[in-house]
């Protein structure tokens, strides 16, 4: 169940149509807001071909860190970025 709060990052800096496929759950270990990064431990992000893993993403939308914290329950859609992979969506889970 969601709280309704979605976010979305600034599409103009990802490529499109190279997304994860389907939301994927995780939770938020930590926020760099001076670097615009997340490290979020996910499940596997199918569509990528990635195993659940521990890894950072880069937020293209700073104003998203605002709504974010560690300990937060999201799901999120990854997207391919020039330099690496990148938060698309986003949306807070509760418990």
């Amino acid at each position: 169940m969601t709280d309704g709060s979605t976010l979305v990052a600034a599409p103009q800096t990802l490529v499109a149509n190279e997304h994860g496929g389907d939301m994927v759950q995780g939770e938020v270990l930590e926020v760099d807001r001076d670097f615009a990064k997340v490290i979020i431990k996910h499940h596997a992000l199918v569509g990528l071909g990635m195993p659940a893993m521990t890894m950072a993403f880069s937020v293209p939308d700073t104003a998203v860190l605002d709504s974010l914290q560690a300990g937060a329950h999201i799901k999120f859609l990854a997207q391919i970025a020039p330099h690496g992979l990148a938060i698309a969506k986003i949306e807070l889970v509760r418990d």
